[in-house]
């Protein structure tokens, strides 16, 4: 705690301040001696001021464990993202491999469908429309392609 009071933070130097402050008034006020009688002026500030000393020492600390706490929370929330981002980039590259994937399959699927057309056509040479010889003058396919087996 003291690291966190020391560190600068802005927010910490009122309250050291003033934690300073209650000691120092502790210190006097027990420098002064015992008070003649027990119920007397001076003991009653004195235990006014430990309790409130106390007090700001408990408020420290419960505000320390407060912020150790919600570091933690921010470290799990953090190390959270940086998996969902790294799922994402993940998920983005599988996804761009698949259209890739599609549009090989898209071109091999567009090429058996010219390969049928043309071995149709050089089968019935009617359905060209050309009306001679090899289909209206495309030649029939050299090869066949391997989906038509």
């Amino acid at each position: 705690m003291d690291s966190a009071l020391r560190g600068g933070d802005s927010r910490w130097r009122g309250r050291e301040e003033r934690i300073r402050q209650l000691e120092e008034e502790l210190r006097s006020a027990a420098s002064l001696g015992p008070p003649s009688k027990p119920g007397s002026r001076g003991s009653d500030v004195a235990a006014a001021e430990a309790s409130k000393l106390e007090e700001y020492r408990s408020r420290c600390r419960l505000a320390e464990v407060e912020r150790d706490r919600l570091s933690e929370y921010v470290a799990v929330v953090s190390s959270r993202a940086a998996e969902a981002e790294a799922a994402e980039a993940e998920a983005g590259e599988k996804l761009r491999e698949e259209r890739r994937r599609a549009a090989r399959l898209e071109q091999r699927l567009e090429k058996a469908n010219i390969t049928i057309r043309y071995s149709e056509e050089s089968t019935y040479p009617y359905l060209s429309g050309g009306g001679g010889g090899h289909g209206g003058g495309i030649p029939p396919p050299k090869k066949k392609h391997p989906f038509l087996i």
